[in-house]
């Protein structure tokens, strides 16, 4: 009778031990598949808070500077009045820099206590989900120093036209951690700080290359201003 019972409690035991083991199985592979969901929506939801973020105290700290294209930059011209050079304040430029860096720096750290919260479905991507279930709160930290960068960019605006950009580039490295899964992602993005057209004489004539499969001579269509009188 003894031998029985034990035997059955054995029984017992590897049924349990059996539900058990397939109910983790289960756990695993539902965790395998939805892992690299989850970590790619939650890193797309922490770029796009550190980005607001970064947005915000840019434009905090620009707005206390009074910063303007003309605080920056100094126009050289001619006796005519043409642009000769292009100036940039340097120390003007790299206190501000400093200034917004440490504003973004602080702004970051906000999030780290930050109680962020996010529909649980929107971790879990597709259309369907997206907005609905229990909130999911997680945190982001900065990770590393926040890297910034000004960059002087000359675009043509139009004929001898010249748009002068002072971008600066903003470059971090965050960390979004909720239960159970953590993402890492680089955020980078680019900010016009001050911009301005440089205008220059309006030649009489020009001349347009096409794209066509002709010849080189053939792609020259020459606009000349006695053409446009007649």
């Amino acid at each position: 009778m003894q031998s029985y019972k034990r035997r059955h409690r054995r029984i017992e035991l590897v049924k349990i031990m059996i539900v058990i083991t397939a109910v983790l199985l289960l756990v695993v592979l539902i965790d395998m598949k939805m892992r690299p969901s989850v970590e790619t929506m939650t890193a797309y939801q922490a770029r796009l808070y550190a980005i607001q973020t970064i947005n915000d105290a840019v434009a905090k700290e620009l707005d206390a500077e009074k910063v303007t294209y003309d605080s920056m930059v100094k126009l050289s011209t001619s006796a005519d009045g043409m642009v000769t050079a292009v100036e940039t304040d340097m120390l003007a430029l790299n206190r501000l820099k400093v200034g917004i860096t440490n504003s973004v720096a602080q702004e970051l750290k906000k999030l780290e206590t930050a109680d962020l919260k996010v529909p649980m479905g929107t971790l879990f991507g597709g259309q369907m989900f997206t907005g609905r279930g229990p909130l999911m709160g997680f945190r982001i930290l900065h990770v590393g120093y926040v890297q910034s960068e000004i960059i002087n960019q000359f675009d043509s605006a139009g004929i001898n036209q010249t748009r002068h950009q002072i971008m600066l580039r903003i470059s971090i490295n965050i960390n979004a951690l909720i239960p159970g899964y953590s993402a890492d992602t680089e955020v980078t993005t680019n900010m016009c700080i001050a911009e301005t057209i440089i205008v220059g004489t309006v030649p009489d004539a020009f001349t347009k290359v096409t794209g066509d499969n002709g010849s080189t001579i053939s792609k020259l269509n020459d606009y000349r201003a006695d053409n446009a009188l007649e």
